[in-house]
């Protein structure tokens, strides 16, 4: 089991602004997902400070990433209403 759970998940260090950098596992699944942004250009690490990825932590799963958001102040990020909604 713990053998095949490598081939599906890999540790990453998630960004963070409290310091608390706690390897989480990530899913590596090929899910494709669609471009929704036609004829843009990737953003390049650190491009934007203010912007966060929101994700949820799943125990047995790692972290689902689902919503970006952000920064406003040291406290708090603006992100849309269905990101804070129920996982369910």
């Amino acid at each position: 089991c713990s053998q095949y759970a490598k081939s599906l998940y890999s540790l990453v260090i998630p960004p963070t602004l409290s310091g608390n950098r706690r390897p989480v596992n990530s899913s590596l699944c090929a899910i494709k997902s669609q471009k929704l942004i036609v004829g843009g250009t990737k953003a390049e690490p650190k491009e934007f400070p203010h912007m966060v990825a929101i994700g949820f932590n799943r125990r047995s799963n790692g972290i689902a990433w689902s919503c970006g958001g952000t920064l406003v102040s040291d406290r708090f990020v603006l992100t849309a209403a269905h990101c804070t909604s129920s996982l369910d």
